[in-house]
């Protein structure tokens, strides 16, 4: 005879003190277990886990499966956020919908009709020549090798 294991959780309020409707809140504490599990760091489980409450409390829904790819279109392009946010939002949303399909929260994934996001191309800033003769001047044998190499 099979016993199953249920864990009931008590949710804890997130520290902006602002709780989900219960099936948000089940939902995400249960993709943070599960992000827990697979060993990710504890920053980036902070992350994905404010990228999804925060998008759960602005769309208004009672739980996962309430939200459609128009909503989070219509949320996304009327923000100002920087592409990078946009990116890690769109990273967050996704693995989380994933998820939740595969533990039967959610239909589908809303987050896979978001449009990709460019990667932001860095803006590089190189030393001018003065500073790099001050550094080559500077600079003990070991430091010049890494200081070429860096160049």
């Amino acid at each position: 005879m099979e016993t199953k294991l249920h864990v009931i959780r008590n949710p804890t309020p997130h520290k902006q003190k602002f709780l989900l409707p219960p099936e948000w809140e089940a939902a995400v504490a249960g993709w943070v277990d599960w992000l827990t599990t697979g060993g990710a760091p504890r920053t980036t489980i902070r992350t994905r886990r404010g990228h999804v409450r925060a998008t759960a409390r602005r769309l208004h829904s009672l739980a996962p499966d309430d939200v459609t790819t128009t909503q989070l279109v219509r949320l996304f392009g009327r923000q100002q956020w920087s592409n990078e946010h946009r990116r890690g939002l769109r990273t967050s949303l996704v693995a989380f919908y994933t998820w939740a399909i595969a533990n039967s929260l959610a239909a589908f994934n809303p987050a896979n009709g978001l449009p990709g996001v460019p990667e932001s191309k860095p803006h590089p800033r190189p030393a001018s020549d003065r500073i790099w003769k001050q550094l080559l001047l500077a600079a003990n044998a070991r430091e010049r090798i890494m200081a070429r190499l860096a160049c």
